[in-house]
């Protein structure tokens, strides 16, 4: 059973801890907005289905996509009323060991510049997939 709601709005800074299953994601759209949010896990990473919920979010540099369906959707609305393809969410895993100081065995995703190296290689450019 996934515990988020089907529509979450961040306004901050969040640790998401327990998801579990084969689609923890699934039917929610997560509104990133300006924000910062850890997924925190114990067992499975779950870097691949934040990335595939992430390019369901960037429908097409739109940000605005559904959260309906298996992967749900990682969006930001203030990518979304910005200048198209400048802003956006951007991922960094605790396993890839680029982000001084991220908390070991997360996921991190962040409302950012999109293209730019300033967060150390960390976005991923949705654009190409």
């Amino acid at each position: 059973m996934n515990p988020l709601p089907n529509t979450l709005h961040l306004n901050g800074t969040f640790t998401i801890n327990g998801l579990s299953g084969a689609n923890p994601l699934a039917n929610t759209a997560i509104d990133l907005d300006q924000s910062t949010a850890y997924f925190a896990y114990a067992g499975a990473n779950p870097a691949s289905l934040i990335q595939a919920a992430l390019k369901t979010g960037y429908n097409a540099g739109a940000w605005n996509g559904s959260g309906a369906g298996v992967t749900g959707a990682i969006r930001s609305a203030a990518a979304a009323i910005g200048p198209a393809n400048v802003f956006g969410a951007g991922y960094a895993d605790s396993a890839d060991a680029l982000v001084v100081g991220q908390p070991a065995n997360t996921v991190e995703i962040r409302y950012t510049l999109m293209g730019m190296q300033i967060w150390i290689g960390l976005l991923i450019l949705l654009m190409q997939y």
